[in-house]
């Protein structure tokens, strides 16, 4: 041999002047390369139909040293070339129109998917998403559900476009509480809910209490008086999946018959004078936002 070969790109092999065609091959993959690298900014993954209409040119760029001239065979070359470029060039156009067709359709398909599991007034994650978290709560979470009162006032007397401004100011009054892992839900109507990650025991009063008088302290500047919200909290340690929303469902309500503006929390202790099967809406702890 008068020529050492060794392999580069996935065993190609490539020598001296024993092999003309594979240096050639090699050289032209090689500029191909190098020329996708420096344009690789071109493609915009949030518009990728558009970046291929507005750049296909660089299409062309990428062919052009698709292979060098062998020596002696020059003349052949200039007759070869424009119709494997032409080829190459198409073929390339016909792929990167199908590939770019399908990464917008993944696209489209998350940002769908993404709405549909989102409440377009707040924001916020809709009972939808709810329904997919609630199983997955663990022993250290909490739920908490909140109603506004008297919501159905404020669109009676200032109507459904005032209604909505107080509903995403509350929305984001809510997020202002979270913390890393928290979530906060429009349950639907005036109605929220809040699931509480790795909330310690003792710690259950005050966070319920916390979201409360945050949205008593908000200000709605077309509602002359102050709103306030009714809270249900319970926790999973004591309770799971659809009794976790019923035990915080029930709180709700004892919450709203105490007077409003208040929290009230499930608790597994029965009231005295419960027997062993008292319902599950007779064990609650009502807690007054004076006594937090």
């Amino acid at each position: 041999m008068n020529a050492v070969e060794y392999c580069l790109l996935n065993g190609l092999k490539v020598a001296g002047p024993d092999h003309p065609a594979l240096l050639s091959a090699t050289l032209s993959l090689l500029s191909v390369t190098a020329l996708t690298v420096r344009t690789r900014h071109l493609l915009d993954l949030s518009d990728v139909s558009g970046s291929l209409h507005r750049h296909g040119w660089v299409a062309l760029l990428l062919f052009v040293p698709v292979t060098f001239p062998q020596p002696g065979h020059l003349l052949d070359w200039l007759v070869a070339y424009p119709t494997v470029l032409v080829m190459h060039a198409v073929g390339f156009l016909i792929t990167a129109t199908m590939l770019t067709s399908r990464v917008a359709l993944i696209q489209s398909t998350t940002r769908y998917r993404a709405e549909a599991h989102q409440d377009a007034l707040t924001g916020l994650a809709n009972r939808r998403q709810f329904e997919l978290d609630l199983p997955f709560t663990q022993p250290g979470d909490a739920l908490l559900l909140l109603d506004l009162d008297h919501f159905k006032r404020v669109n009676d007397e200032y109507g459904h476009p005032v209604g909505d401004a107080v509903l995403r100011a509350v929305g984001q009054a809510l997020t202002t509480e979270l913390r890393g892992r928290d979530r906060a839900y429009r349950y639907g109507g005036e109605e929220f809910a809040l699931i509480l990650r790795g909330l310690p025991p003792h710690a259950l009063d005050g966070v319920a209490d916390r979201v409360r008088a945050v949205v008593e302290r908000s200000v709605f500047p077309d509602v002359p008086w102050t709103l306030t919200v009714s809270i249900g909290a319970a926790r999973a340690a004591e309770l799971s999946g659809e009794t976790l929303l019923r035990g915080a469902d029930e709180a709700l309500y004892a919450a709203k018959r105490a007077g409003r503006n208040r929290v009230c929390r499930w608790s597994p202790t029965p009231p005295s004078g419960a027997g062993p099967g008292a319902a599950l809406g007779g064990l609650l702890r009502p807690l007054d936002a004076a006594a937090l």
